[in-house]
C-alpha cells in the first residue's frame, strides 16, 4: 500500500466511526496493518489492545496472533525495541494460555 492508501484508509475507518457503523476484525486488522507501516505505536497500541483483551468481542485465534506478530516487526528500530519484545511477549503468553 502508498502513503495515499493508508491515509485513505484512516478517513475511511473515522468516516465509519462517526456514522456509527459497527467495527468489525477485519477493520481492526485493517487499523493494524495500517499503523505499523506507519510506525504510528500510540495508534497501533490501542488496536492491539482491544484485540488482545479477554473481552474482546472478536476471540483470539491462531489467525490474530499471526497478524499480530506479522505486524510488530514493522517496529524494528531502536526506539521501539523494549515495547515490541513486551507486547510480543503478550502475545506469546496468550497463545500459550489458549493453547493455540
Amino acid at each position: 500500500m502508498s502513503f495515499t492508501a493508508y491515509t485513505l484508509s484512516e478517513i475511511v475507518m473515522a468516516e465509519k466511526l462517526k456514522e456509527k457503523f459497527e467495527v468489525t476484525i477485519n477493520d481492526e486488522l485493517i487499523g493494524l496493518n495500517v499503523y505499523s507501516a506507519q510506525k504510528k505505536f500510540n495508534e497501533y497500541r490501542e488496536k492491539f489492545d482491544i484485540l488482545m483483551d479477554r473481552d474482546s468481542p472478536y476471540g483470539y485465534d491462531r489467525e490474530l496472533g499471526d497478524q499480530l506478530g506479522k505486524t510488530l516487526m514493522a517496529f524494528d528500530t531502536d526506539e521501539y525495541k523494549n515495547d515490541r519484545l513486551m507486547l510480543t511477549d503478550r502475545v506469546r503468553q496468550r497463545m500459550r494460555e489458549d493453547e493455540i
